[in-house]
């Protein structure tokens, strides 16, 4: 590593699209990220792990299809694969990716949806997007409150929804 990087200089060119090209979020080079991977690396933040739970995946996959609506057979049959497993079994990236490969309408759905500029997708959001969302909506939801509005409900589904 520390070769490489001492050599690295002596092209800037290199050096500058290298620079260009990271994600400061995830330290990866953005040209290598697909719209599979990056929803691999959501649920690998999610975990701190490297491999991910199977149970977690099939959480995942019920949201991708609710986002997504991808109208596959193939989606349902994984969800029902992933959630009825035994408990503690782990996917690697590899696994996740040749799964995707088999449901081509979600997989389509993922890459048109994401922005390798961003390495973001535009309508999926990840755990801790979600998590910002529910807790400005609470505070936006507690203001109303102190404005004299009965919103408690809505303040407790919120947070309801936090606590998960």
């Amino acid at each position: 590593e520390d070769e490489w990087l001492k050599y690295l200089s002596r092209v800037p060119d290199l050096q500058v699209a290298l620079e260009m090209n990271i994600d400061p979020e995830t330290g990866k080079l953005k040209a290598l990220t697909t719209a599979g991977h990056a929803v691999f690396d959501m649920l690998k933040r999610q975990e701190g792990r490297f491999t991910v739970e199977q149970k977690e995946v099939g959480r995942y996959l019920k949201s991708l299809k609710s986002v997504y609506k991808p109208n596959e057979p193939a989606v349902e049959g994984f969800i029902n694969q992933y959630m009825n497993i035994t408990p503690g079994l782990r996917m690697s990236i590899d696994e996740w990716i040749q799964d995707l490969a088999r449901m081509p309408k979600l997989k389509a759905a993922l890459e048109k949806d994401y922005d390798p500029q961003r390495v973001r997708f535009n309508t999926f959001r990840s755990c801790g997007q979600q998590l910002s969302k529910l807790l400005g909506n609470v505070d936006r939801l507690r203001l109303r409150q102190r404005l004299g509005e009965d919103v408690q409900g809505e303040i407790d589904t919120r947070l309801a929804q936090i606590a998960k």
